[in-house]
């Protein structure tokens, strides 16, 4: 069986929250852009007419905040890889035998089709769990849950976006894929927040963790 050491994730959760909070402010100018393509695409339909000016600083504008939402998401998600990996991991050097899920599956399970539905959670809840003080902290809290839900939503939002934006060809279709892009990016919004808090609320675990086993090795059972 592997050995894990504990390694501090302070550093590296700060930076994923950096991300993220980047992420929002950007998913927050894309949600805005899109209503004014929306808003565009609707005069269009209303017999406004537009220049081809106009219309190509619309899609150059669309095409700059969706590169850049496209390289910070892969960005993003390298880091929030990371970090799962290395909470995971702790988690493991503080106690394996309660640990269902390795720190490499941790991340693996979001590439895995079907169980990539609920074993991501698991492996991260367990890590969780797995710093808690059973005698004084509450393992019930809404963050999970939340986080979990906002993901699975925003995923849909996402094959449904790129399903509609794939057909969109009619002005009645492209006015259908603004709206759709418009809920998609502020649901987003929401994800990143509540990712923020998730990633603040299990690094501040761990660390405690760590603290009560320098300060009473015996009190902390290390598996």
């Amino acid at each position: 069986m592997k050995d894990f050491t504990y390694k501090n994730p302070e550093n590296l959760s700060r930076l994923v929250v950096i991300l993220l909070v980047l992420g929002a402010l950007l998913d927050t100018i894309a949600a805005f852009s899109s209503y004014l393509e929306y808003e565009l695409l609707v005069s269009v339909k209303e017999g406004a007419e537009i220049t081809s000016q106009m219309a190509d600083a619309n899609d150059n504008r669309q095409g700059v905040i969706g590169l850049a939402q496209t390289i910070l998401f892969i960005v993003t998600a390298v880091f929030f890889g990371r970090w799962i990996y290395r909470i995971s991991s702790n988690a493991h050097s503080f106690s394996s035998s309660n640990q269902r899920h390795s720190p490499g599956w941790a991340v693996g399970y979001y590439f895995v089709p079907i169980v990539n539905l609920w074993r991501p959670y698991q492996a991260l809840r367990d890590a969780y769990e797995a710093f808690l003080d059973l005698a004084r902290d509450n393992k019930d809290n809404i963050i999970f849950p939340l986080w979990w839900f906002a993901w699975i939503v925003s995923n849909i939002l996402g094959r449904m976006l790129f399903k509609s934006s794939m057909r969109a060809e009619e002005l009645d279709e492209l006015i259908q894929s603004s709206l759709i892009t418009i809920g998609s990016d502020s649901f987003d919004v929401f994800l990143d927040i509540i990712a923020v808090s998730l990633v603040i609320m299990v690094t501040k675990a761990c660390l405690s963790h760590r603290e009560r086993q320098r300060s009473d090795p015996d009190a902390v059972s290390n598996g």
